[in-house]
């Protein structure tokens, strides 16, 4: 239910390599400035990011508080992934998911039009 190992690795591996350079340069505290807080140190403001998921789960599943999840929505449900692009600075623009992977009655050319229509409404 969580990001892959390969994708933790990736963020692991270039985020690291970016302290200093493109994506935190410190927690954001600041013993001399009260008002910088934990999570306020990204160098990526000004950037934008859109997260997708692929769940074998039913759509009904998020947005439901008798579902799985919980009444969670798919962003509320990957908030570490979310909060860990916060941290650098970065803002969301909307997820897209894609429900049901494993039915036999997976429209795959109805998932790419979804998507191409997500994009044109949401990433300007």
């Amino acid at each position: 239910m969580g990001l892959p190992w390969l994708g933790k690795k990736y963020i692991d591996d270039i985020f690291s390599a970016g302290v200093n350079t493109v994506t935190y340069s410190s927690d954001g505290r600041s013993r001399d400035d009260l008002s910088k807080t934990y999570g306020s140190g990204g160098l990526m403001e000004g950037k934008r990011y859109m997260l997708s998921f692929t769940y074998n789960c039913p759509e009904s599943e998020f947005n439901n508080p008798k579902g799985f999840f919980e009444g969670m929505s798919v962003d509320q449900a990957n908030a570490t992934l979310h909060k860990t692009l916060q941290f650098c600075g970065a803002q969301p623009y909307p997820g897209y998911s894609v429900h049901d992977v494993y039915k036999s009655e997976f429209d795959l050319n109805s998932v790419l039009h979804g998507l191409n229509e997500h994009l044109k409404q949401n990433i300007k």
